[in-house]
């Protein structure tokens, strides 16, 4: 039986339930097919229910629910009783063990297994403003590459090729080719190095690993192995724990690449747990969304500016609220520099304001309404 589960009222990725799992026994087996419409409740629920509507509050603010594993295997457990769990919702089990639930049918919850982490959440990519261009070159040390096809950092760049081509070869020296940088005392030239193994042999991570040893690589090396003989969850993780790392430099004012080696075992990985929980297959038995799972994880790798796009929110609003109207379409580049440096010069203030609280509230949008009206009306005079 489930017990103790406790799911947070925050409706991300996040939200956690905490779930005690035994199992059942066979006395307890016969219970288990009940529907929700012939569970009958006690009549203390039925008067609990009832005080809470009549108050219209109720007198616990997280939720809680108990459950019954009807089985596990390959890395899925089914189970019954957990009516009010969401799709994408964290369970904890009583040995320890995280799961997700990815599949909500009618009579039970397909929940995919995962191992002893802790609060997996899973970031959003990063939206237009905050990104920055790519115009700063990601020296591979490959002269074909840099000459003919180069790289820039905050760019996503697909090696593919048939087997045996040299695809792990050409990763492998663009992190052994960064100790140059590395070896430096400047960190705007730093390239710290993230390698994320999906579905290989044991044996080749290992030697991949003792390879960057002997180069005296792993110093700026992270090396994320989630191999074939793992469960395919911790496969499908694998990336996203990769992203993590690297998301972790880049906020930090920090540079990384991350290479991911490759994806389509993570797609076959994807597609196994999908076809177990019984998910509607589609061309090659992958499911429909396999594309957006590699879409999401690719476009969280970002360039950000070093204002994190804070100074582009009174140019949006400037726009967005029609001040922008009586400025003809050859001015408008101008318009915006100018006011780009009117507004850094004379109202810093409203900018840290932005940049700490992150929203507009209704004085910040009276204050930009005034700095707009003035700047467009001294810029058209």
């Amino acid at each position: 039986m489930l017990r103790n589960a406790t799911r947070l009222a925050r409706p991300t990725l996040a939200a956690f339930t905490r779930t005690t799992a035994f199992r059942p026994t066979i006395s307890a087996a016969a219970n288990v097919f009940r529907t929700y419409a012939t569970a009958k409740p006690s009549t203390s629920e039925v008067s609990s229910i009832l005080e809470e509507r009549i108050l219209g509050s109720s007198s616990e603010a997280n939720l809680q629910e108990t459950g019954r594993v009807l089985s596990i295997g390959d890395g899925i457990a089914r189970v019954y009783g957990l009516k009010n769990v969401q799709a994408e919702e964290m369970v904890e089990f009583s040995s320890g063990l995280k799961g997700m639930a990815l599949n909500l049918e009618a009579d039970n919850v397909g929940i995919v297994v995962f191992g002893n982490d802790r609060l997996i959440k899973e970031v959003k990519a990063p939206g237009i403003l905050p990104r920055h261009s790519v115009n700063e070159p990601m020296q591979t040390g490959i002269k074909s590459v840099d000459s003919m096809v180069p790289i820039g950092r905050g760019q996503r760049e697909l090696i593919i090729g048939d087997r045996q081509t040299g695809k792990t070869a050409v990763a492998l020296d663009t992190i052994l080719n960064q100790k140059n940088w590395n070896n430096g005392s400047d960190e705007a030239k730093k390239l710290y190095c993230i390698y994320v193994a999906v579905g290989q042999k044991r044996s080749t991570v290992a030697q991949l690993v003792r390879t960057l040893e002997e180069n005296d690589a792993m110093k700026y090396t992270i090396v994320v192995a989630a191999t074939a003989s793992e469960a395919a969850p911790l496969q499908y993780l694998a990336p996203f724990s990769g992203a993590a790392f690297g998301e972790w430099f880049r906020d930090n004012g920090r540079h990384s690449l991350i290479i991911y080696d490759d994806l389509s075992k993570q797609a076959v990985a994807y597609r196994q747990m999908s076809l177990l929980l019984r998910r509607p297959p589609g061309r090659e038995a992958y499911p429909g969304d396999v594309f957006y799972l590699h879409s999401r994880l690719l476009e969280r790798a970002a360039k950000m500016n070093k204002d994190f796009g804070y100074v582009q929110v009174p140019i949006v609003f400037a726009g967005v609220n029609g001040f922008l109207d009586k400025i003809p379409v050859q001015k408008v580049v101008d318009w915006e520099k100018d006011f780009i440096s009117y507004i850094s010069a004379e109202h810093k203030d409203v900018l840290e304001e932005i940049r700490s609280q992150g929203v507009l509230s209704k004085d910040l949008e009276g204050k930009l309404r005034e700095i707009c009206d003035t700047h467009t009306k001294s810029f058209i005079a």
